[in-house]
C-alpha cells in the first residue's frame, strides 16, 4: 500500500483527486490533505508521503515554493492544475507526471500504473534514469535526456540527426526515423549539445 498525500487550496479538487484514488486504484491510501504550502510542508515533515498530488498554483505560493523548501524529495510527485505552462518546470522538479483539470480518468490511471510499476520494480529507477552515469562512466557514447510529458527518454547524442522548433517545445528526428517531441525549447538543448 502506497502513502499519499493531496495538497491543493480548492477542496472542490482535493474531493476529486480523492474520489479519483478511491474509484480507480486499490494500491493508494490517503493520508492526508492541505490546502497551501506552508501546512502542506508540515504535512509532508510529518508523515512522509510515497506521493503527492499537488496544484501548481495555491493561496499562499505554488507547488514549486513548497518542494524547494524540502530539500530532498523521497516520493513521487503528480502535479494536477488547470495550467499547462508549468510542465516544463514540472519535470524538472522531478515530476512522474503532469495532468491537466478535469482530470481524465484514462490519463489517470495510467499515471498510477507508471507509480505502482516503479515501486514494486526495484530497478526501474535505475534503469531509467541511471544509464546517463552508467554509461558517462563506462566511457560510452555521450546521452542527452529528453523530457516530455509521459516520461524522460535518454537518446546517443549520435542518433540525432536534428532539431527543430515547435513553439514552446523541440522535436527531434532521429536516425532510426523515429522522432520525440520534447517539453524543452530548442535554446535549452543548444546548450546541452554544445560542441
Amino acid at each position: 500500500m502506497l502513502n499519499a498525500i493531496i495538497i491543493d487550496d480548492e477542496e472542490n479538487s482535493r474531493i476529486i483527486v480523492r474520489s479519483f484514488i478511491t474509484k480507480y486504484t486499490s494500491d493508494i491510501k490517503i493520508i492526508g490533505e492541505a490546502e497551501g504550502v506552508e501546512s502542506g510542508v508540515e504535512l509532508i515533515n510529518q508523515s512522509s508521503p510515497d506521493i503527492l498530488f499537488i496544484d501548481v498554483r495555491m493561496q499562499d505560493g505554488n507547488a514549486f515554493d513548497l518542494l524547494e523548501q524540502l530539500g530532498e524529495i523521497s516520493f513521487d510527485v503528480i502535479f494536477i492544475t488547470a495550467y499547462d505552462e508549468y510542465a516544463l518546470k514540472a519535470i524538472k522538479h522531478s515530476a512522474v507526471d503532469y495532468l491537466l483539470k478535469p482530470l481524465h480518468p484514462d490519463e489517470f490511471v495510467k499515471t498510477i500504473e507508471k507509480i505502482t510499476t516503479a515501486k514494486h520494480d526495484k530497478s526501474f529507477n535505475i534503469n531509467r534514469y541511471g544509464q546517463l552515469i552508467q554509461s558517462l562512466a563506462r566511457g560510452e557514447a555521450p546521452r542527452v535526456a529528453v523530457p516530455d510529458l509521459k516520461g524522460i527518454t535518454f537518446v546517443e547524442c549520435d542518433d540525432i540527426l536534428w532539431l527543430e522548433a515547435a513553439t514552446k517545445y523541440t522535436i527531434i528526428r532521429l536516425l532510426s526515423g523515429d522522432e520525440l517531441v520534447s517539453t524543452k525549447s530548442l535554446g535549452e538543448f543548444e546548450d546541452k549539445l554544445t560542441p
